[in-house]
């Protein structure tokens, strides 16, 4: 049921969160004891005020208060919730607040959001038709030349009751039921994409090639485009905003032809271009592609011309020759062979209960002539009559269809027998055959699961061992690679002398050097050269002995020693 809301008598705007800072005056709910809410912080940041300029209690018990300084808006506030009714809160005290500061209002746009849906409890159309009858009763007593804006959530539900008033309120916004009809017709889905991206517009582009492309390089909206289908419509649009009103422009309408799924282009027949249709309020389609809920579809296609509305219809494949033919051998289907009322006859004495059986039937006919065609349909009926709790027919009703044909060459008596007690525990348990063999398979399956669950529990347990052995190793390399790294600092700090030191004291080799060297006559006569030049008592000092050889005295020394 469409609801019917009532016309604002008064210049007007309604639109998606249109900011405060657009009106002159603001009017906002608030609790009996100045309680600072959502919404009345919203617009006391957007006028420049602080929560320690809401009114108190006191100046609230009239059901409303106001404040206004200079080179500041004024902000009225409205009593919504004080634990009495909401409805008769908002409907008594936004009228007396009209009232009160009507003097104010002329030539002004007073800016009045949906109030008391938040702690009140109101839904946005209560509130909006509320907030619309007090305007209209105080524009009725006291005319005043004053422009509503009316402000809506940007929400689900704001964005509903939005398109419904502006669906009511305009008529060039009325849905046209014929679009809406043609599209219910169409198994299409609608997406309104962007086209415009790096500073330029890419319709002309996409129109020429005959595709759609996402413009952005990741991953962003992969998924919805991989989802679009072949004969879903794509619709390129912008949006902007002007005189703080939002629009969404479209500029061309296109079918799909080919979606290669890879995240980023789609192959679309353009049908419908050359377009530049601006639709107000409906700038929060905002995203590069995104799906179009049917009644924004139907505002936008009642715009564009209707005799191109089919050209968005999928092509009809051709049409096959084909020759005319009966299903023979089938027992399904529509009665062509008007045996319903026969077969109605035939299910009510099988069904009665005040029937007592036995009783045979038996059916003649030659092959292709409809025997199982008239036995489905006697077993729907039947099936029916026990169902319809009438207490005429009976209730538990088991069917057995035994085909002798399928046990020719088996014992046919004992076959009949096995086939009725199948049939019969089947009716009972309510499971078919196919069902009992199905659970058979899934107990199996169970099985090899648990067992497989024991398996995976044992490597699990190997797993951990391994991976704490490999720990250890670990940490003995590292205790290894420690010492190693120690030594090699310690062999660094040691000085050469000590090392010829205890290369000395463990082999001894400042006696076999010297062995060496007295049994050498060169060796000897350079000692003797040295203790001339050098006194002996230096050679202990390796430093003290290089020194000395460097001095000017050996110099001389070995100069005079030459002459």
């Amino acid at each position: 049921m469409k609801v019917k809301f009532e016309t604002i008598n008064s210049t007007h705007r309604i639109g998606l969160n249109i900011s405060p800072n657009e009106g002159d005056i603001a009017i906002v709910s608030i609790d009996n004891v100045g309680s600072p809410g959502m919404l009345n912080r919203l617009v006391l940041k957007e006028y420049g005020y602080t929560e320690l300029d809401l009114p108190n209690k006191e100046e609230l018990s009239p059901g409303f208060s106001q404040i206004f300084t200079e080179n500041r808006k004024a902000i009225l506030f409205v009593v919504t919730v004080n634990g009495l009714d909401t409805n008769k809160n908002l409907e008594e005290n936004l009228f007396q607040t009209l009232l009160e500061f009507r003097g104010w209002f002329k030539d002004k746009k007073l800016w009045i959001p949906l109030m008391g849906t938040g702690v009140g409890g109101l839904s946005l159309e209560d509130s909006y038709s509320i907030t619309v009858d007090v305007i209209n009763r105080f524009q009725q007593q006291f005319p005043t030349e004053t422009n509503i804006l009316i402000s809506v959530p940007n929400s689900n539900e704001g964005r509903e009751l939005h398109l419904k008033v502006i669906e009511q309120s305009s008529t060039d916004k009325i849905i046209n039921e014929d679009a809406e009809t043609f599209i219910k017709s169409l198994d299409a889905k609608f997406y309104l994409v962007g086209a415009y991206w790096s500073g330029n517009d890419q319709t002309d582009r996409f129109i020429k090639e005959g595709i759609w492309e996402k413009g952005h390089e990741d991953e962003s909206y992969s998924e919805i485009i991989n989802s679009i289908r072949a004969n879903d419509v794509l619709i390129i649009k912008s949006t902007y905003y002007s005189n703080g009103t939002s629009y969404l422009k479209v500029k061309a309408v296109g079918v799909v032809s080919e979606n290669k799924r890879d995240g980023t282009t789609i192959e679309v027949e353009w049908k419908i271009t050359g377009l530049w249709e601006d639709f107000e309020n409906l700038g929060f389609f905002r995203n590069t592609v995104q799906e179009a809920p049917p009644q924004y579809t139907t505002i936008i296609l009642s715009r564009l011309d209707k005799n191109r509305w089919n050209d968005l219809r999928p092509p009809i494949p051709p049409k096959k020759d084909t020759i005319a033919g009966l299903i023979s051998d089938s027992d399904k289907g529509i009665d062509y062979l008007e045996i319903t009322k026969d077969v109605n006859a035939f299910a009510k004495v099988v069904s009665a209960k005040s029937f007592e059986p036995p009783l045979a039937i038996a059916l003649f006919g030659k092959w292709g002539s409809g025997k199982s065609f008239f036995m489905r349909k006697l077993k729907e009926q039947i099936v029916r009559l026990s169902t319809n709790k009438s207490g005429i027919y009976c209730e538990g009703i088991a069917h057995i269809h035994f085909n002798a044909w399928s046990y020719m060459d088996s014992n046919l008596w004992a076959s009949i027998v096995t086939k009725i007690f199948e049939e019969l525990n089947e009716y009972i348990s309510e499971n078919k055959k196919e069902e009992i063999e199905k659970k058979e398979i899934e107990k199996q399956l169970t099985n090899q699961l648990s067992i497989t669950k024991e398996e995976i529990g044992i490597l699990e347990h190997k797993k951990s061992s391994v991976e704490e052995q490999i720990t250890k190793l670990e940490q003995k390399r590292k205790t290894i690679h420690d010492e190693l790294e120690t030594k090699i600092e310690k062999v660094k700090t040691d000085t050469v002398w000590k090392v010829v030191e205890k290369v000395n004291s463990e082999f001894k080799a400042k006696e076999k050097i010297l062995e060496v060297l007295n049994e050498n006559e060169s060796s000897l006569k350079t000692q003797d050269d040295l203790k001339r030049i050098i006194p002996e008592k230096y050679w202990s000092n390796p430093e003290k002995t290089y020194l000395l050889a460097k001095s000017r005295i050996t110099f001389f020394k070995r100069v005079f020693q030459k002459r």
